[in-house]
C-alpha cells in the first residue's frame, strides 16, 4: 500500500515537470505574430527567406558608344577683317546646321566627334556660304536617373565655300551645355546649346587685282588691301551661338 502511494507521487511529479518543460515553446508559438491573410509581403525574397524593400529605379545607363543625328541653328555675329589698315566687313549671318554626333565614353568624362554641314546666309559682300567641317569636344556628364546634364569644351572648325570666296574657314572655340534624356531603352532626346568665339577667314575672289599699279607702286591703300585679300586668307574675330536638337541611339 505504501509502495503504491510512492509510485503514484513519482508519476505525478514527472507529469508536472513535463508540462512545465513544454509550456514556454507553446506560449511563444501562440504569441508569435501571424501574417495577415490576403496581404503579400513587399519586395522580392532573398536566399535566407527574408524580404528586402524595393530598390529605387536607377534609370537608363548611358551607352559607352552612341550616335546622335542632330539638326539646329547657328547665329554668327558680324566680323571685321582688317587688311593693311582697311576693314572688310563680314555681315551677321544665320546658318541651318546638321550634325552626326559620335560619342565615346558614356556618362562621366567623354570625347565627342561631330561631322557637320551648314548653309549660311547673310554674309554681306561675300554672299552666302556652304561649310563642311567637324567639332571635337571633351565633355563631362552627370547621371540623374535617365537624365544626363552635361557641359564641355571643344573646337569648331569648317571649310567655307561660296560664289565670292576663293578660300574660307571658320575656327572657333566652343563651350557646349546641354542634356540627354533616355525616354526608352534604345533612344534618347538630346538638346545642346554652344557658345563660340573665334574667327572667320576669307580669301576673296571677286576683287580685281591691279597688277600694273602694284608693280609701279601707284596703287592706293584700298587697292593694296584688295590685292592682299585676293592673295591671302585673312581672319576677323567674332562671337557665335548654336542650338541643336537630336535623337541619340542607343
Amino acid at each position: 500500500m505504501r509502495t503504491d502511494t510512492r509510485h503514484t507521487r513519482v508519476t505525478t511529479l514527472v507529469t508536472a515537470l513535463s508540462l512545465l518543460t513544454l509550456a514556454p515553446p507553446l506560449a511563444a508559438q501562440e504569441a508569435a505574430p501571424q501574417p495577415a491573410q490576403g496581404r503579400a509581403a513587399k519586395g522580392p525574397p532573398v536566399e535566407d527567406g527574408s524580404v528586402k524593400a524595393e530598390d529605387e529605379k536607377d534609370g537608363h545607363d548611358f551607352a559607352w558608344f552612341s550616335v546622335a543625328p542632330e539638326a539646329g541653328y547657328t547665329y554668327f555675329a558680324p566680323a571685321t577683317i582688317t587688311v593693311q589698315g582697311v576693314d572688310f566687313h563680314v555681315a551677321a549671318r544665320s546658318s541651318v546646321l546638321a550634325k552626326l554626333h559620335l560619342d565615346l565614353g558614356g556618362d562621366g568624362l567623354a570625347v565627342e566627334i561631330a561631322p557637320l554641314y551648314s548653309w549660311e546666309s547673310g554674309g554681306g559682300r561675300f554672299g552666302n556660304f556652304n561649310s563642311v567641317g567637324a567639332e571635337l569636344t571633351l565633355a563631362w556628364r552627370f547621371k540623374l536617373g535617365s537624365f544626363y546634364p552635361g557641359l564641355g569644351v571643344g573646337f569648331h572648325g569648317t571649310y567655307i565655300m561660296g560664289d565670292d570666296i576663293a578660300l574660307g574657314a571658320e575656327c572657333y572655340g566652343r563651350l557646349p551645355v546641354g542634356f540627354t534624356w533616355y525616354f526608352s531603352e534604345y533612344a534618347a532626346l538630346v538638346l545642346e546649346v554652344g557658345l563660340m568665339y573665334g574667327g572667320t577667314g576669307i580669301r576673296a575672289k571677286d576683287i580685281v587685282v591691279d597688277v600694273g599699279a602694284a608693280a609701279a607702286g601707284n596703287e592706293t591703300k584700298e587697292q593694296a588691301a584688295n590685292n592682299a585679300l585676293a592673295s591671302n586668307i585673312a581672319f576677323g574675330a567674332g562671337f557665335a551661338v548654336d542650338a541643336v536638337l537630336g535623337i541619340r541611339f542607343p
